[in-house]
């Protein structure tokens, strides 16, 4: 790179700073590269595919937020908001040289006992929202990692463990407070812009940043507490255990929630074996049906029990995982670039299992990298219930379980490897997935070097992309909001570009 660039490069930053300052209260902050603050804001899960920013802004109020999406609109500098910074998403590389809007300063939380409703600022983590409502003696289906912003998880949906009890994250949300990309700030509800909250909750990364929502909240049964069993399986096991999830999926109680890892080595100190973690949030005992289940496999030892508050829940479940690695920020640089897959199905299928953690166990012996292998299977009582329609969200009869899979690297010397790895499982998963076609969870979407289909994403249906899109045209015309997922034809990929 050229001096002459990173000086124009460095005097850009400088006059962003200098003249956004003016502009913003005296509470807030602008930070340029080479800070402390600077780094602190542009850290990240993963570094791979990633943008880039000249500027971090730490607002103090809705007004700077607008104010700073009006410059950056003005100035031609692309603008995003930041909170949990577990983006997963490769195509936000597209955004460079751009300003970061850093929300986890904007983290008020208000409950409103009488009517059950927890307004959250943008930047609130999922975990502390849940230790807020838990205080309260309330709960809420969140996102399974404690790390993530809650607006972030809402605005793709929100799927998570309490789902089929009380449906998707987004389908408890009842207000917004948007920011739109002129810097004008609207309240968004099924009394106010309508059409657009219906956007939101499913899509809602597109149409702006969210300063706060207030989300209906649930008194909690059983004194909150959630039992959790960690089970440790051999590889020889991959066919039983996944005909017993084959019988559990498609009728899934909605106490229970399972979650199955492969781990190198976990905490038995037995190598090569599938965590699976079951959470059941009723009563200890009526949850023996499911666990006999699993202990009739045969695990590699005893299982774990853990019985705690749902706000520790995140924390210890699944032998702590979110604790070492998924939602501790120190962890995350050990193996940085991280290149994700993921695929929706309707059930497991066994002899694709076998292979690949016959795979996953030979590369992680092989190479130096950490590959995680994840599958959710939540209950789809309450989700299911809600009428296909009433959300953006597209996938409440499809997406049964979801299959998650992620290299992670060192070094990008395997990136093409790595990707043409997941690429290949990506098609095999979709293949036997029963559904016949990629149906993919937004904010699990676009993760390799090959994009999802924006019909995957948002709906097969014409009438969904149609109307998101004349949203659209209404409310960010000039595609100012098209970082994250975008649906706009300019930006997405269409189903003519298959994996």
């Amino acid at each position: 790179m050229s001096q002459a660039l990173v000086n124009n490069k460095q005097y850009l930053a400088a006059s962003v700073q200098a003249e956004l300052s003016r502009l913003l209260s005296d509470e807030a902050k602008i930070y340029l590269p080479g800070s402390e603050k600077f780094h602190y804001s542009n850290a990240r899960f993963s570094e791979y595919g990633r943008p880039t920013y000249i500027a971090a802004v730490h607002p103090s109020n809705e007004q700077d937020v607008a104010t700073t999406v009006r410059y950056s609109h003005m100035r031609g500098i692309g603008c995003t908001a930041r909170s949990g910074g577990h983006c997963v998403t490769n195509y936000m590389k597209k955004l460079q040289d751009g300003i970061i809007v850093d929300m986890r300063c904007i983290n008020h939380l208000s409950y409103d006992a009488e009517n059950e409703l927890v307004t959250a600022g943008g930047g609130v983590y999922s975990g502390d929202f849940a230790q807020f409502i838990h205080d309260r003696k309330r709960e809420l289906g969140i996102g399974s990692c404690p790390t993530t912003g809650l607006i972030g998880v809402a605005l793709g949906g929100g799927i998570g463990r309490l789902q089929g009890k009380y449906g998707y994250l987004s389908d408890n949300m009842v207000s917004c407070k948007l920011v739109l990309a002129d810097g004008s700030i609207i309240n968004v509800s099924d009394k106010e812009h309508k059409d657009l909250f219906w956007a939101l909750r499913g899509a809602g990364h597109n149409f702006g940043i969210v300063y706060e929502a207030t989300f209906r909240v649930y008194p909690q049964p059983h004194g909150g507490i959630h039992h959790s069993w960690d089970f440790e399986f051999g590889l020889d096991k991959v066919r039983d255990l996944y005909t017993v999830m084959n019988k559990l999926v498609p009728d899934m109680h909605p106490n229970l929630a399972c979650f199955l890892i492969w781990s190198k080595k976990a905490a038995s100190g037995a190598e090569g074996v599938i965590i699976l973690n079951a959470v059941w949030s009723g009563p200890r005992d009526e949850a023996q049906e499911y666990i006999s289940q699993f202990e009739a496999i045969g695990p590699v030892v005893p299982a774990t029990l853990k019985s705690v508050g749902w706000n520790e829940l995140p924390w210890v479940a699944y032998q702590g995982l979110n604790q070492q690695y998924l939602g501790n920020p120190d962890s995350w640089n050990v193996y940085p670039y991280k290149i994700f897959s993921a695929v929706s199905a309707k059930r497991f299928d066994l002899d694709a299992l076998e292979q690949l953690y016959a795979e996953v166990k030979e590369m992680e012996q092989k190479y130096d990298t950490r590959i995680l292998v994840m599958f959710e299977a939540f209950s789809h009582k309450r989700s299911k219930e809600i009428p296909d329609n009433a959300t953006a969200f597209p996938w409440r009869h499809g997406s049964d379980i979801f299959l998650l899979l992620q290299v992670s690297l060192k070094n990008l010397d395997r990136e093409v490897a790595s990707n043409e790895w997941l690429n290949g499982w990506k098609r095999r998963l979709i293949d036997v997935s029963g559904y016949g076609r990629l149906q993919q969870y937004s904010n699990y979407g676009h993760g390799t070097n090959i994009n999802d289909p924006v019909e995957a994403m948002y709906g097969y249906d014409e009438w969904r992309l149609n109307k998101l899109r004349a949203l659209k045209k209404q409310y960010d015309p000039e595609n100012w909001f098209r970082w994250y997922q975008p649906f706009w034809p300019d930006e997405a990929e269409s189903k003519t570009s298959r994996l």
